[in-house]
């Protein structure tokens, strides 16, 4: 027996689940290796039908290659669908067919007369009602066995992004470490436009560039498959401190005749909404007779999740790829074997099957142009990220009003020297690429449509990177027609919101008296932004502000217990290789294999509906409780008004006689004594009875 206990279980499942026929019979019946299975089926193998046989394993084989055609090593799409998809295959082609073309044009722009085009207009119905069923099966699914993918992080490279957090908050709160700051006004961040009137934004015009833009070195064209995985001393050197020239922003200012100079950070702390916390520096200067607004950079972040840290080191490793020429001194002989599960307990109870992928490394004929050895000694040595700055001009307001702003952007990389193409980067992180590619959030919708909107003339790329294997997934090019879609669709925003919020912000700013200001949101503020104005007071109240006391809060470990991720689903519109591969429109279930409806993969909604069942059945009997107490209540209530009717008509009953008499005696009739009985009641008399007719008759 001690051996017994000592042998390792199967850990598909949570142990609420595994007493439950049903989910052997789904789960262990495809491993043949699990001990528990081995065990039970020494037992008695026909109790519950899985008596390993070679049809079985035949089947068991074919079921595998039926339900995904991908190759080995490469990444599969989720094989444990609960059933089938109620759409035909055709549809399903055609589908994806038109979401490829919906990537660079409207659905109204294609010709009436595509078969695609009737056929996915005509299945909209059915794609919706899929579609709620899909995203609610992955949703419980991940709730309950992948939610652990966002609180995973490399420890040694998030401790490099701790260190240079660290030393901007040192070095950006250390600038104002005397200065206090007293509330003035809130300004709402939603503003609304006389009707008739319409913002105009027109071109920008570029008006200085300082540092020096990176070459693109990586040829993305190419097939190859890019694992964003860097040394910690690496991702050290590129994000230490460089120095950076400084311009003279105010005669700047002066010669272009600007109203505010800010960077495109701040842009996007305006337009990301109501959920973040965020602190900007405000300038206001007097240049020769006019004020100009000076904004700086955002302040670093009071607090980063786990999400927010792997997104940006990602982005430097993405960076350090692309811009840098790969070490062809590498062994790209070998493959490196990434397993898609990760070592966590949690990880092991994933359905999908333990596959391996192999990537191969990056070879030297991806890369556009040769590296030269001395290039390569920097790449050996590392690399700093490159602090570049392009300084362009635009025009936002009215016919009759208008405001003047020096915009001021990083580039991530050009094309080459003689083309001035430049290409900015917006990375992604996927936690669910066996089912389909995430809705992209509002936030880094917002920093697309920024560096799209202030950049007509450039390239933005999005990146999407694979949280568990680290592997880029897919790189588009994306269009300013298709972010405003995007927005629209997802978010119900549009670009005339974001421009009439910042006409309303800069219009009531530009009035500002020459001061140094502090523009703070917090979540609690809702749809507002505080206006703090620097003030010099030795008692400050709770309308005072110090940055000092803020930062000295700021905990610079996670804390993932605490962390809430809300799930975000899968795109429907959003083509990937997975559904290319396998024929499968995105939201929707696969068209092969039976239809069945599979309630135990669905543990977290099966709990929650007997956990309500439980409530419900205490709701009942608690009303028939309080029922079953009126009645007794009611019961007594009765039998105590009857006895009050009986007492009454017994003291009727014993004065009676006593006035009947005396009536009698007065009337001069004749009553017998026997007209009552010894109680006081009436009797009832028979006229016919000789012996009582006297007392009736006249």
């Amino acid at each position: 027996m001690e051996e017994f206990l000592k042998l390792k279980w199967s850990k598909k499942f949570p142990k609420q689940l595994r007493d439950r026929k049903d989910v052997y019979d789904c789960a262990f019946s495809d491993d043949e290796q699990d001990v528990f299975l081995c065990h039970i089926n020494e037992i008695n193998p026909e109790f519950y039908g899985r008596s390993i046989s070679g049809a079985a394993q035949t089947s068991k084989a074919r079921r595998a290659t039926e339900q995904s055609s991908a190759g080995n090593g490469e990444i599969h799409l989720f094989r444990k669908f609960p059933t089938k998809s109620k759409i035909k295959r055709k549809i399903h082609i055609s589908c994806i067919r038109i979401l490829k073309k919906l990537e660079e044009q409207c659905l109204d722009s294609l010709p009436w007369q595509d078969a695609d085009r009737k056929l996915f207009l005509s299945s909209v119905d059915v794609r919706k009602k899929e579609k709620a069923e899909f995203h609610e099966f992955v949703r419980n699914y991940f709730m309950t066995y992948l939610r652990h993918r966002i609180l995973k992080i490399d420890q040694n490279l998030e401790s490099i992004l701790v260190d240079h957090w660290k030393m901007n908050v040192i070095k950006r709160v250390e600038e104002r470490k005397v200065q206090n700051y007293q509330l003035q006004t809130a300004l709402p961040m939603d503003h609304c436009l006389p009707e008739g009137e319409m913002l105009i934004l027109n071109n920008p015009v570029e008006v200085f560039q300082s540092g020096t833009i990176p070459l693109l070195h990586l040829n993305f064209s190419n097939e190859e498959v890019i694992i964003l995985d860097g040394k910690p001393e690496m991702l050290k050197t590129y994000l230490s401190e460089t120095p950076r020239k400084t311009e003279d922003i105010i005669e700047m200012a002066r010669q272009q005749d600007v109203d505010f100079i800010l960077p495109l950070e701040s842009i996007e702390k305006f337009l990301s909404g109501d959920k973040k916390n965020w602190i900007i520096p405000l300038n206001i200067q007097e240049n020769y007779g006019k004020n100009v607004g000076i904004l700086e950079t955002p302040l670093p972040p009071l607090n980063m999740d786990t999400k927010q840290r792997n997104s940006d080191i990602y982005k430097y490793l993405f960076e350090m790829i692309a811009i840098a020429p790969i070490d062809i001194s590498m062994d790209q002989s070998k493959s490196e074997t990434v397993d898609m599960n990760s070592d966590s307990e949690d990880e092991s109870n994933l359905v999908i099957d333990d596959i391996c992928t192999e990537v191969q490394t990056i070879k030297s004929d991806t890369i556009n142009t040769p590296p030269d050895q001395k290039h390569l000694q920097k790449i050996n040595q590392g690399m700093q990220r490159s602090q570049n700055c392009n300084y362009k001009l635009f025009t936002l307001g009215l016919e009759q009003q208008s405001i003047r702003i020096l915009l001021e952007m990083h580039q991530d990389a050009q094309i080459n020297e003689e083309n001035a193409k430049r290409i900015n980067f917006s990375l992604k992180i996927d936690y669910q690429t066996e089912f389909g590619a995430e809705e992209i959030t509002l936030e880094n919708l917002i920093h697309e449509w920024c560096l799209l909107y202030f950049n007509i003339n450039d390239k933005t790329l999005r990146v999407r990177v694979d949280s568990q294997t680290k592997r880029i997934l897919s790189i588009k090019e994306l269009s300013l027609g298709r972010i405003e879609r995007d927005l629209m669709r997802l978010h119900n925003v549009s670009s005339k919101d974001f421009l009439s919020r910042l006409w309303g912000i800069f219009n009531v700013m530009k009035n500002f008296p020459p001061q140094n200001y502090l523009i703070h949101h917090d979540p609690s503020h809702g749809r507002k932004i505080m206006i703090y104005a620097s003030r010099d007071t030795s008692s400050p109240d709770c309308n005072f502000l110090k940055l000092s006391e803020i930062y000295k809060k700021v905990d610079f470990k996670r804390q993932p217990l605490l962390e809430q991720h809300e799930w975000l689903p899968i795109d429907d519109q959003e083509v990937t290789v997975l559904h290319e591969r396998n024929n499968v429109m995105p939201c929707a279930f696969p068209h092969w294999g039976q239809t069945a409806i599979v309630e135990v993969w669905n543990e977290r909604r099966n709990l929650a509906q007997k956990y309500e069942a439980r409530i419900e059945a205490k709701e009942r009997a608690k009303i028939q409780r309080e029922q079953q107490i009126k009645a007794k209540k009611k019961q007594k209530k009765r039998i105590k008004q009857k006895m009050k009717k009986l007492e009454k008509s017994k003291l009727k009953a014993k004065t009676l006689p006593q006035s009947v008499s005396s009536s009698s005696s007065v009337s001069g009739a004749n009553v017998p004594e026997w007209f009552f009985d010894e109680d006081g009641r009436v009797k009832v008399h028979n006229i016919d009875d000789p012996a009582e007719s006297d007392f009736y008759k006249p």
